[in-house]
């Protein structure tokens, strides 16, 4: 009974044995997939810094955008204006006394006088 109590225990060993080597080997992997973790969330974060970076020149272009827009139409707004003036035939007479014959010409005038 001695040498079947002794098998007993040397299989138990070997269990215990191969049941540590499992979990240092688990351990190993777990440590491994953890530093993957780190590598590839540093790596996230880095690529998120330069798509936070673009998406920021990306507001910042569409600010200046809707600020060139709005220039552009005051822009329009004021030549559709000056247009109607030099074009307006009710103004013919006041052109004929300043002596503005060219349309446009009575915007180049009021510099001159000032105002």
């Amino acid at each position: 009974r001695r040498s079947a109590g002794a098998g007993d225990r040397e299989a138990l060993a070997r269990q215990l044995r191969d049941a540590k080597r499992r979990v240092a080997e688990l351990e190993e992997q777990l440590a491994n997939e953890r530093s993957e973790a780190r590598e590839e969330q540093a790596e996230l974060r880095r690529q998120l810094v330069v798509l936070q970076s673009e998406v920021d020149a990306g507001h910042q272009t569409v600010v200046d955008l809707k600020v060139r827009i709005r220039e552009l139409n005051q822009e329009v707004d004021q030549a559709r204006r000056r247009g109607k003036i030099d074009h307006d035939p009710r103004l013919d007479a006041k052109r004929a006394v300043y002596g503005s014959s060219a349309p446009g010409a009575l915007s180049s005038t009021a510099g001159r006088r000032g105002g």
